[in-house]
């Protein structure tokens, strides 16, 4: 008598679970009914006849120019009268204080009408030897002699010196009629150029501006920032020996 055994195998339980998985993820799901203001509230609808508001403008970066008030004029009209004790009245009248050097001596005589002060200061150091600075309240006065002031130059600090050449020679030969073969004398011409380029800014700077203060003896050297030489010299010798 055959018997068949019905008992479920481990490999034919894994088998039937995984298809009934299968099965269950492939049915339609429900997905959950969020609440009410769970991330944003509901968007109300626009009303029909809502104004627009207004679009946003950024405001300027560079507040708006102002007009300057004008400065204040005088009339000074003097004759021959001590400069420092004009400095002292046009100081006093600008509400300035003054810094005048011991040094400055000597009359003046000037007509200006309506003019402001740097103006006025400005005609002074043209008929005296003064010079004036204003800082904040103060004006200084002081002799116009040579002072120290510093300058940046912003340039590298090298010097450069190129040259070339070039030379062209050319010749033109001539046969002598009758002869036996070979070449008579002819045309010969020969040019060279040669030019010679330098940058030195550093010294012509030094060199100029050692001219500028008046000294006899400079050492700066050569004040020529670029300079350009250029020689030609062409030969030719032509003779012609007839036949």
């Amino acid at each position: 008598m055959q018997t068949t055994d019905l008992t479920p195998k481990p490999q034919h339980a894994g088998i039937l679970l995984a298809v009934c998985l299968l099965l269950v993820g492939c049915g339609p799901t429900r997905a959950p009914t969020p609440s009410t203001g769970h991330l944003l509230p509901k968007p109300t609808p626009a009303q029909p006849g809502a104004a627009i508001p207004p679009p946003v403008t950024r405001p300027a970066l560079l507040p708006e120019p102002r007009a300057e008030a004008p400065l204040e004029s005088y009339t000074v009209v003097v004759s021959d009268v001590p400069l420092r004790e004009l400095l002292f009245t046009l100081a006093r009248d600008a509400g300035l204080n003054l810094d005048i050097d011991n040094n400055i001596t000597g009359n003046i005589t000037l007509n200006a009408v309506d003019q402001t002060l740097p103006r006025i200061l400005d005609r002074i150091t043209h008929l005296s030897a003064v010079r004036y600075e204003i800082d904040d309240d103060v004006l200084r006065v002081m002799q116009d002699t040579p002072f120290l002031r510093s300058y940046i130059v912003d340039y590298v600090n090298l010097s450069r010196q190129s040259s070339n050449a070039i030379q062209i020679s050319t010749k033109v030969a001539s046969k002598v009629a009758g002869g036996e073969g070979g070449e008579g004398e002819g045309n010969t011409s020969n040019t060279q150029l040669k030019g010679e380029v330098s940058n030195r800014f550093w010294q012509s700077l030094f060199v100029n501006l050692t001219a500028i203060i008046g000294d006899k003896n400079p050492s700066g050297g050569s004040g020529s920032e670029s300079g350009a030489s250029a020689s030609a010299r062409p030969t030719s010798s032509s003779t012609l020996k007839p036949a």
